[in-house]
């Protein structure tokens, strides 16, 4: 063998003497070395770096869908929701400042208890009883109010967003298509324990000269 036959079959033997041998798996030149592993070839371009080439094809894309579509709404709890239990009194006063013919100056009591029923962005319902407990009206004014034949009501109770204000309450019968009665619009700050917060309003009636309607209204909530 000629110095040149020599050279040539030791290229032969070289990782990286044919196209490919850098990045084919396999140890072409059986030195226990293969691919970028061998420093033949380190110069090749398929092992850039000093032969730490990452012969990898991955691209690195990162298929993975994970697009983090969190359905969690976290909505809020409704409006006092943690209210279980009510007790309303409602008194309302006739005060008659001008003579009226077979009327004067009275009082209504009535009184209602419940079990929340539901709660929403306004407030919770309870399913209860509504009853007058006493009067000195006569019969003329006397049926004034609502209340229902079996003694059963289902009452509204109105908050604030943050449930800490009481706006209204009303009464209805059991179908609830509209209030029988209620008196709202008005601004009490609710205790934070079950204790009870009362409303007082008075208010004139237009149709009738000299008579002055008084309400209070008290609610005592509980968990």
């Amino acid at each position: 063998m000629t110095i040149l036959t020599l050279l040539l079959a030791c290229a032969a033997n070289i990782e990286g003497a044919n196209p490919g041998e850098c990045t084919d798996g396999a140890d072409n030149d059986q030195d226990g070395y293969f691919d970028c592993g061998d420093n033949d070839c380190w110069g090749s371009p398929d092992c850039a770096e000093g032969g730490d080439a990452d012969t990898d094809t991955d691209t690195d894309a990162d298929g993975d869908a994970d697009a983090d579509t969190d359905s969690d709404s976290d909505a809020d709890s409704p409006v006092g929701e943690k209210w279980q239990t009510l007790n309303v009194s409602y008194r309302l006063e006739w005060e008659f400042t001008m003579p009226v013919t077979g009327l004067s100056d009275c009082t209504q009591n009535y009184a209602g208890t419940g079990s929340q029923s539901s709660a929403d962005g306004q407030g919770p319902d309870f399913s209860g009883t509504w009853a007058e407990v006493d009067t000195d009206c006569n019969a003329a004014l006397n049926t004034t109010v609502w209340t229902d034949d079996n003694g059963q009501a289902l009452h509204s109770i109105d908050l604030s967003k943050d449930g800490k204000t009481w706006t209204g309450w009303s009464a209805y019968s059991a179908d609830k298509a509209d209030p029988e009665w209620f008196i709202n619009g008005f601004t009490e700050t609710l205790p934070e324990a079950g204790t009870s917060v009362v409303h007082r309003e008075d208010e004139p009636v237009p149709d009738v000269p000299g008579l002055i309607l008084h309400h209070r209204v008290e609610i005592e909530l509980g968990e």
